[in-house]
């Protein structure tokens, strides 16, 4: 608490990034007074300066419907600005407990456009026009603007915006605020973030909805919220209208003065008024003269979060731990914010993502230490050295640190450009690493590539053969709708084709404001028939050479591209066209080897089909009567025999195989195998009949045909054996009785012709 004299605290209203908002009671002026104080005794220059730069504005800018800036003085060594408390509360507060009527948006309305018309009278652009800069006496109605850290002069908002600094609350940020846009700020920023707030006033909710700050960029950009009128029917069509206008994209078809905003809205007011249909609100809004409560979604946050890391559901994970430490930093729950910090730092950790986890680590120690809970943050200091910078000031002063900033540059006030192009890069990397094996990578990539550069229309062009064609296409704001294909560019009708002719041949890239207006272009079939706004065209180019071109299209709004962009924008696009082209290929490759394993399995099939066959064989081989003889025809070695010649010749199969040709058949017939040798080395068929000896020395005869066969994938002999012994005995038997009975004829024959003749009569 800060001491100083003179005051008591009453209550802590709001506990920020770098200021915390009491609420005192002045003793010599018997009245209250809010205080905001800058948390740090020692803070960054540029929050010294943001802190003197709001008093004097609000000092400057008196009139009723700003909060009176009263002082800047030091407590308890450290700077704060002494405000005006007439009994508000902040409009945020007001939203998160009940809907308001009609009625009572209107009362509203019409005193937030008389207090943009003082601060723009004053030559002044807000830029966090947001319910919690928003407050209000729930007595009276009363209703002032404050909050006035960031606001500019107009006349200092000279071109276009730094790209590495965005300054305002992203969820009710203009599209030119963003820094994205070849656009120069101007007090009509303020009418946007004014119908972002009426919507959510009428609505229950935000017009876009998202915890990725990179996704709520792409939104403001290019991505047209649906009607209030859904959310609330009996809306009526002008009120409905209003809010539209204010949230234009372009700011020419926006309000172009504060003036007219609160002419029609006066308007709709008196109508409301005149008709009877004027409702009280005092009841409800007592509640909160009396009531301030404390939002506990974060707790259901962070136990979504990490049943998200436990399903390794990483991108849901990652959003739930940054919207459960903004919940926290909302409530002013300082050790809920060291808790989660602590937590997403080793979710991170796991992710092999050391500088991440080193900036939430951080967070999460200084968080401890700032609650009190020095126990904690010397724990941390102990166990994850590695991971905590030893000074704030140095942590801001790393690149990393902007991480532990992602899930505050939704409420925050300023932040850097580099923080969203991280996320970009981050939400490239993690898609690349764990959608690589799925066809949802080229659709995802194109997505964030369209998030980061707030397009609205998109396409990834990719050069094969010296020829371009376009493999992804988003012509829609529906992730559904982002087509997968391969078209040749110059058969295109979804894409301008001599825009992209013109970057191919210069392989320079094209930013175009008004693409419809560029007379170079006017030919072009596409152009005449869409009449595009904004367009980039660039080349993408890996280790030097060209790959591929994309084509991003915003026609909501001109000048939605800058050139500043460009090389994050080439950067995705270079790692959307790699990771696409290794998606293929590893596509291939999954295909190539789920054909090698259908191969495999196909081959499998037929080696049990040939060892079935081979069985069968083997099983005939053994079975039959006749011997079969397999020997090399190079060597004349036996590699094969089946039982019935061993039978036959009386050897077992080990001591046959191992036989010479002179073992086993006789000299006699030994030029026989010479014979069958050389024959079937002629690849020609071979039968003889000849003399073999059997292990017992007894010689039997043997009847050979023999064929060439592959064995072993090498020309082998096979030969089929017959044991013709009983059948030499019975020809031999046969040829000696055909002997004798011719013997024995020519003997009778001889008888007969020496006898004398004998004639009966």
């Amino acid at each position: 608490m800060p001491d100083r004299s003179g005051y008591t605290i009453d209550s802590i209203l709001h506990e920020g990034v770098q200021t915390i908002i009491y609420r005192l009671r002045l003793a010599t002026l018997d009245r209250s007074a809010i205080l905001k104080l800058l948390k740090s005794e020692y803070p960054p220059l540029a929050d010294i300066t943001s802190l003197k730069h709001e008093y004097q504005i609000q000092k400057d800018l008196d009139d009723p419907s700003i909060v009176k800036a009263y002082s800047i003085e030091t407590f308890d060594d450290r700077l704060g600005v002494l405000l005006e408390d007439f009994g508000g509360v902040s409009l945020k507060q007001m939203l998160s407990t009940q809907k308001l009527s009609l009625a009572s948006f209107l009362k509203i309305a019409v005193q937030l456009a008389q207090a943009l018309i003082c601060v723009h009278k004053h030559d002044l652009i807000h830029k966090d026009i947001k319910p919690a800069n928003i407050i209000i006496n729930p007595i009276s109605g009363i209703v002032k603007l404050t909050d006035f850290s960031i606001a500019s002069r107009v006349s200092q908002e000279t071109g276009t915006l730094n790209p590495d600094q965005i300054q305002g609350t992203l969820a009710y940020m203009s599209p030119e605020q963003t820094g994205r846009m070849n656009r120069t700020l101007d007090y009509r920023s303020d009418f946007y973030s004014l119908g972002v707030t009426f919507y959510e006033m009428l609505a229950g909710q935000l017009p876009f909805q998202s915890n990725d700050p990179l996704e709520l960029v792409y939104c403001h950009l290019a991505k047209q919220p649906v009607s209030v009128q859904q959310f609330n029917p009996e809306i009526p069509d002008a009120i409905a209208q209003i809010v539209a206008k204010l949230m234009a994209k372009n700011p020419e078809d926006r309000y172009q003065s504060a003036l007219g905003l609160l002419a029609d809205l006066q308007q709709c007011f008196d109508k409301f008024q005149t008709t009877g249909k004027m409702i009280a609100e005092l009841e409800n809004m007592n509640y909160w003269a009396e009531n301030a409560p404390v939002n506990f979604q974060y707790k259901e946050d962070l136990a979504a979060a990490e049943r998200c890391r436990m399903l390794g559901q990483t991108y849901e994970a990652m959003e739930l731990y940054d919207r459960a430490i903004q919940g926290a930093v909302e409530n002013g729950c300082i050790e809920a914010e060291a808790l989660v910090n602590e937590i997403a730092a080793k979710f991170y950790l796991e992710l092999g993502k050391k500088k991440i986890a080193k900036a939430y680590m951080t967070e999460a120690y200084f968080c401890y230490a700032r609650s009190g809970d020095t126990a904690q943050a010397k724990h941390l200091e102990k166990q994850y050295p590695e991971l905590i910078f030893a000074t704030q000031k140095n942590a801001d002063s790393e690149p990393a640190a902007a991480s532990s900033s992602i899930a505050q540059v939704k409420s925050c006030t300023t932040t850097s450009s580099r923080i969203l192009d991280l996320v970009a890069i981050v939400k490239a990397s993690v898609a690349i690493q764990s959608e690589i094996t799925s066809d949802n990578l080229p659709r995802t990539l194109l997505h964030i590539l369209l998030e980061s550069a707030g397009a609205e229309k998109g396409c990834l062009i990719l050069k094969k053969s010296d020829r371009l064609f376009i493999e992804a296409i988003d012509c829609g704001q529906d992730f559904g709708e982002i087509v997968l294909e391969s078209t040749p560019v110059e058969t295109s009708e979804d894409v301008p084709i001599s825009l992209i002719n013109e970057v191919a041949i210069t392989q320079k890239p094209v930013v175009v404001n008004n693409l419809a207006a560029e007379k170079n272009y006017q030919t072009d079939p596409y152009i005449q028939r869409q009449q595009p706004k904004s367009a980039v065209c660039a080349p993408i180019f890996y280790q030097g050479k060209l790959i591929g071109i994309f084509y991003l299209e915003n026609n909501l709004t001109i000048g939605a591209f800058t050139i500043a962009r460009l090389e994050l924008l080439q950067l995705l696009t270079s790692q959307v066209a790699i990771a696409i082209k290794n998606a293929r290929l590893y596509a291939r490759e999954q295909q190539n080897s789920k054909q090698l394993q259908q191969s495999l399995q196909e081959l499998q099939e037929t080696q049990v089909q040939l060892a079935h066959q081979k069985e069968q064989y083997r099983r005939i081989f053994e079975a039959v009567t006749d011997g079969i003889y397999i020997n090399d025809l190079e060597t004349g070695e036996i590699v094969e025999v089946n039982p019935a010649v061993l039978r036959i010749y009386g050897y077992s199969y080990d001591e046959f195989v191992r036989l010479a040709p002179t073992d086993y058949i006789h000299p006699d017939s030994f030029p026989r195998f010479a014979s069958y040798l050389e024959t079937l080395r002629a690849n020609q068929p071979f039968q003889c009949q000849n003399v073999n000896i059997r292990k017992d020395g007894t010689l039997f005869d043997l009847e050979v045909f023999a064929t060439t066969c592959t064995y072993n994938n090498k020309p082998h002999g096979l030969a089929i054996l017959r044991d013709i012994s009983d059948r030499k005995q019975i020809e031999n038997a046969l040829r000696k009785s055909e002997t004798q009975l011719a013997e024995q004829q020519q003997t009778l024959k001889a008888i007969l012709n020496a006898a004398p003749i004998w004639i009966w009569m």
